[in-house]
């Protein structure tokens, strides 16, 4: 007789938790590990054995590796992934996958599954590239208004500049400061020609009747001269005091050379009056 035997495999009944698990996806921040919790029965099993232990069960996620869930106790397999390693500091990053549950006698599951991590967030809701691009969006616009303003003040003649510094002192009553204020058209002329007149004999000053209210001005040549004085008067000085330290040293190691002369001879003269004796 001829028996036809059919062995049918159980069915695994599993229930997957994991951290903000919504239906088959799960949303996190970047850095934030996601604890993956998988609980296998068999409900054609009597109460209290009905746990699935010795089962394999795998993650895939794009072209990665395959990832393994670790077996518990009482039919639990559990995993941790990080995201700490996950770049999302220009966009979110979503890794779509599948976990597959294989055991001997065991109709396979596959279970669809989709990662959301979320970008870097410096405050809570606020990802960090944005409030960087609006910092740097600010300091950018902030430079360059500076950069324009100072182009524009450059830009400004000088006597337009004092006009409004003296405009600001009459408002708040202040006095105005000499150097703000301009020479007469007298003092200038003075300031320009003082030395050439001066070269004829004659005094522009008395011609224009403004006598001892125009300082002289010290024309670049004077400057240059009175430099020229003082380096001539330092290296002089230098010149002198090197004189008198080589008369001093010389005048040292000829007393010096004395003494030792003089000692010479006071052994000498003792040492002959012995030979004498």
């Amino acid at each position: 007789a001829l028996i036809d035997l059919t062995v049918k495999e159980r069915i695994i009944n599993w229930d997957l938790t994991a951290t903000n698990l919504v239906q088959s996806e799960v949303k996190v921040d970047q850095g934030k590990d996601i604890v993956i919790k998988f609980t296998l029965t068999d409900l054609a099993e009597q109460s209290g054995q009905q746990a699935i232990t010795g089962a394999t069960i795998l993650l895939r996620l794009g072209s990665d590796e395959p990832i393994e869930i670790f077996e518990g106790v009482n039919g639990t397999y559990t995993y941790t992934y990080r995201t700490g390693s996950i770049n999302t500091f220009f966009a979110a990053k979503v890794l779509t996958g599948e976990f597959t549950i294989t055991k001997e006698d065991y109709i396979s599951e596959s279970i669809p599954i989709t990662i959301v991590v979320d970008m870097t967030e410096i405050f809570p809701g606020f990802p960090m590239f944005y409030f960087l691009m609006i910092v740097g969006s600010i300091a950018a616009v902030a430079g360059s208004l500076m950069t324009y303003r100072v182009i524009q003040q450059r830009k400004i003649p000088t006597f337009v500049k004092k006009a409004r510094s003296m405009k600001k002192n009459i408002k708040g009553k202040k006095s105005i400061p000499d150097s703000l204020l301009y020479p007469s058209k007298e003092q200038f002329i003075v300031k320009k020609f003082r030395d050439k007149w001066g070269k004829l004999g004659l005094s522009i000053e008395e011609i224009l009747g403004i006598k001892g209210k125009v300082k002289k001005e010290k024309l670049p040549e004077d400057k240059i001269k009175k430099t020229k004085l003082d380096e001539k008067k330092i290296k002089k000085d230098k010149l002198k005091q090197d004189k008198l330290e080589k008369k001093k040293l010389e005048k040292e190691t000829k007393e010096r050379a004395r003494l030792e002369k003089k000692k010479l001879e006071d052994y000498e003269v003792p040492k002959e009056k012995g030979e004498d004796e």
